[in-house]
């Protein structure tokens, strides 16, 4: 069976700013062999569009892959729209022009088990230490914010490994990043601060960075009741090349429960 991956993002408005989703396509390309195409929710190539291309080449499965870090957000549910499958359901067939594809939803990356490893592998890129180093980790932020569990999870990651960690969001939700950070200034350590974003954008590369009183920089030292205290920004959770790693996870899982559905 001729199978495509299409990786799925909601894309930027900022023409400069960099893009995961075609770094970790090239990478899924040649780690695993399959073809691989982007789409975009905010700019083009549109879902639609790759889609039609794709069933213009004769590819008879297409595994669509959601590049966000939590399924239950306004963008996964449009990405399942744009697809045709209703809520919780993951298999489904698209047509155009006289033929059709199978088409299997996978997973996002955002609460795989493999966040444990990328986000120590962030701190351990900026020299950080749970005695010297305290943790705050950005998140958007949701109009309807009963679901934090991937927010937590993510810092009891950091959190079993002895890091102090604050979870702040950019908007709609408490605490907001002012006052994360304030509490995070009191221990007198030196601050990592974390964009849980998928790719730079307005949010990661103006707003969070004016907040912080880090524009146009990564780092700064703060005079903190007499002491240095240091600020680190990292890039982009989404960013990081080991996320390619998760996609293909999820590619595996998603082919190996579209073959028990098929047998």
């Amino acid at each position: 069976m001729k199978t495509a991956v299409l990786l799925i993002a909601y894309g930027t408005e900022m023409p400069n700013a960099g893009d995961p989703a075609t770094l970790h396509s090239k990478r899924i390309h040649e780690q695993t062999g399959y073809d691989v195409r982007t789409a975009y929710l905010h700019h083009g190539p549109s879902i639609e569009d790759a889609v039609h291309g794709l069933l213009d080449e004769d590819v008879e499965m297409i595994v669509a892959v959601p590049f966000l870090l939590s399924p239950r957000s306004s963008a996964a549910e449009k990405i399942r729209a744009e697809l045709g499958l209703c809520t919780e359901k993951t298999f489904g067939t698209v047509r155009y022009g006289g033929k059709s594809a199978q088409v299997v939803l996978t997973g996002t990356f955002g609460d795989h088990q493999k966040m444990r490893t990328i986000l120590v592998q962030i701190c351990d890129s900026h020299d950080a230490s749970p005695r010297n180093t305290s943790v705050l980790l950005i998140f958007h932020g949701k109009k309807d914010s009963s679901d934090i569990q991937y927010e937590e999870r993510d810092a009891e990651y950091l959190r079993e490994r002895g890091y102090e960690v604050s979870i702040a969001y950019e908007r709609h939700q408490m605490p907001d990043i002012e006052n994360a950070t304030e509490n995070l200034l009191k221990s007198g350590r030196d601050i990592l601060v974390i964009p849980m974003f998928v790719s730079p954008g307005r949010h990661t590369e103006e707003t969070i960075p004016r907040i912080l009183g880090l524009v146009g920089r990564k780092e700064k030292d703060m005079d903190v009741g007499g002491r240095t205290i240091r600020m680190m920004y990292a890039d982009e959770v989404g960013m990081h090349p080991d996320i390619t790693y998760i996609l293909k996870d999820r590619i595996s899982e998603a082919l190996q429960d579209s073959k028990k559905k098929r047998s």
